[in-house]
Protein backbone atom coordinates (compact mmCIF):
# COMPACT_ATOMS: atom_id res chain seq x y z
CA UNK A 1 0.00 0.00 0.00
CA UNK A 2 2.89 2.36 0.72
CA UNK A 3 4.16 1.96 -2.85
CA UNK A 4 0.80 3.00 -4.29
CA UNK A 5 0.76 6.16 -2.15
CA UNK A 6 4.35 6.92 -3.12
CA UNK A 7 3.27 6.87 -6.77
CA UNK A 8 -0.01 8.70 -6.21
CA UNK A 9 1.49 11.78 -4.53
CA UNK A 10 3.68 12.88 -7.46
CA UNK A 11 0.94 12.05 -9.95
CA UNK A 12 -1.53 14.24 -8.07
CA UNK A 13 0.86 17.13 -8.72
CA UNK A 14 1.77 16.52 -12.37
CA UNK A 15 -1.29 14.82 -13.86
CA UNK A 16 -3.41 18.01 -14.14
CA UNK A 17 -0.70 19.55 -16.32
CA UNK A 18 -0.52 16.36 -18.38
CA UNK A 19 -4.28 16.40 -18.92
CA UNK A 20 -4.02 19.87 -20.45
CA UNK A 21 -1.29 18.75 -22.82
CA UNK A 22 -3.20 15.58 -23.75
CA UNK A 23 -5.04 17.69 -26.35
CA UNK A 24 -1.86 17.63 -28.43
CA UNK A 25 -0.73 14.56 -30.32
CA UNK A 26 2.89 13.32 -30.32
CA UNK A 27 3.89 15.80 -33.04
CA UNK A 28 2.14 18.76 -31.40
CA UNK A 29 -1.03 19.02 -33.45
CA UNK A 30 -4.18 19.90 -31.53
CA UNK A 31 -6.82 17.19 -31.26
CA UNK A 32 -10.19 16.93 -29.55
CA UNK A 33 -10.52 13.12 -29.54
CA UNK A 34 -8.38 10.00 -29.44
CA UNK A 35 -8.07 7.69 -32.45
CA UNK A 36 -10.96 5.60 -31.12
CA UNK A 37 -13.27 8.66 -31.05
CA UNK A 38 -13.30 9.16 -27.27
CA UNK A 39 -13.29 12.87 -26.44
CA UNK A 40 -10.22 14.24 -24.68
CA UNK A 41 -10.87 15.79 -21.28
CA UNK A 42 -8.28 18.49 -20.60
CA UNK A 43 -9.81 19.87 -17.41
CA UNK A 44 -7.82 19.59 -14.23
CA UNK A 45 -6.84 21.47 -11.12
CA UNK A 46 -3.30 22.49 -10.28
CA UNK A 47 -2.60 23.80 -6.79
CA UNK A 48 -6.28 24.69 -6.30
CA UNK A 49 -6.49 26.55 -9.61
CA UNK A 50 -8.51 25.12 -12.52
CA UNK A 51 -6.48 24.47 -15.67
CA UNK A 52 -7.75 23.35 -19.06
CA UNK A 53 -5.37 24.90 -21.59
CA UNK A 54 -1.72 25.83 -22.02
CA UNK A 55 -2.80 29.46 -21.49
CA UNK A 56 -4.03 28.49 -18.01
CA UNK A 57 -0.62 27.00 -17.22
CA UNK A 58 1.09 30.13 -18.53
CA UNK A 59 -1.16 32.35 -16.41
CA UNK A 60 -0.37 30.30 -13.32
CA UNK A 61 3.37 30.52 -13.97
CA UNK A 62 3.17 34.28 -14.55
CA UNK A 63 1.32 34.74 -11.25
CA UNK A 64 3.83 32.51 -9.46
CA UNK A 65 7.07 33.47 -11.20
CA UNK A 66 9.05 33.15 -7.96
CA UNK A 67 8.13 29.45 -7.71
CA UNK A 68 9.19 28.85 -11.29
CA UNK A 69 12.47 30.73 -10.74
CA UNK A 70 13.21 28.82 -7.53
CA UNK A 71 12.64 25.48 -9.19
CA UNK A 72 14.61 26.37 -12.31
CA UNK A 73 17.59 27.69 -10.35
CA UNK A 74 17.56 24.60 -8.11
CA UNK A 75 17.56 22.27 -11.15
CA UNK A 76 20.26 24.22 -13.01
CA UNK A 77 22.50 24.34 -9.94
CA UNK A 78 22.04 20.58 -9.44
CA UNK A 79 23.05 20.03 -13.06
CA UNK A 80 26.06 22.37 -12.76
CA UNK A 81 27.31 20.63 -9.63
CA UNK A 82 26.70 17.15 -11.02
CA UNK A 83 25.09 16.02 -7.77
CA UNK A 84 21.86 16.42 -5.83
CA UNK A 85 21.67 19.35 -3.47
CA UNK A 86 21.73 18.51 0.22
CA UNK A 87 20.66 20.24 3.39
CA UNK A 88 24.04 21.97 3.72
CA UNK A 89 23.56 23.54 0.26
CA UNK A 90 20.28 25.25 1.10
CA UNK A 91 21.70 28.53 2.43
CA UNK A 92 23.85 29.02 -0.67
CA UNK A 93 20.89 28.10 -2.90
CA UNK A 94 18.61 30.63 -1.19
CA UNK A 95 21.31 33.29 -1.49
CA UNK A 96 21.74 32.49 -5.19
CA UNK A 97 17.96 32.68 -5.73
CA UNK A 98 17.75 36.01 -3.92
CA UNK A 99 20.63 37.45 -5.95
CA UNK A 100 19.05 36.21 -9.18
CA UNK A 101 15.72 37.82 -8.29
CA UNK A 102 17.53 41.12 -7.62
CA UNK A 103 18.99 40.88 -11.13
CA UNK A 104 15.57 40.50 -12.73
CA UNK A 105 15.70 36.75 -13.37
CA UNK A 106 17.91 37.13 -16.44
CA UNK A 107 19.19 33.69 -17.49
CA UNK A 108 22.66 35.08 -18.19
CA UNK A 109 22.80 36.35 -14.60
CA UNK A 110 21.78 32.97 -13.19
CA UNK A 111 24.54 31.23 -15.13
CA UNK A 112 27.05 33.79 -13.88
CA UNK A 113 25.83 33.43 -10.29
CA UNK A 114 26.09 29.65 -10.47
CA UNK A 115 29.57 29.62 -11.97
CA UNK A 116 30.83 32.04 -9.32
CA UNK A 117 28.89 30.54 -6.42
CA UNK A 118 30.61 29.15 -3.36
CA UNK A 119 29.17 25.72 -4.17
CA UNK A 120 30.82 25.65 -7.59
CA UNK A 121 34.13 26.72 -6.08
CA UNK A 122 34.18 23.82 -3.60
CA UNK A 123 36.02 20.63 -4.62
Amino acid sequence: MMFVQACADPHAKIDPLGYVLEAYDPIGQHRTAYFNGVAIDTIGEYRSQPVSSPADIRDYLVKHSDLLAQNFSHRLLTYALGRPLGFSDQLALRRLQSDWKAKGYALRELIHLITTSELKQQP
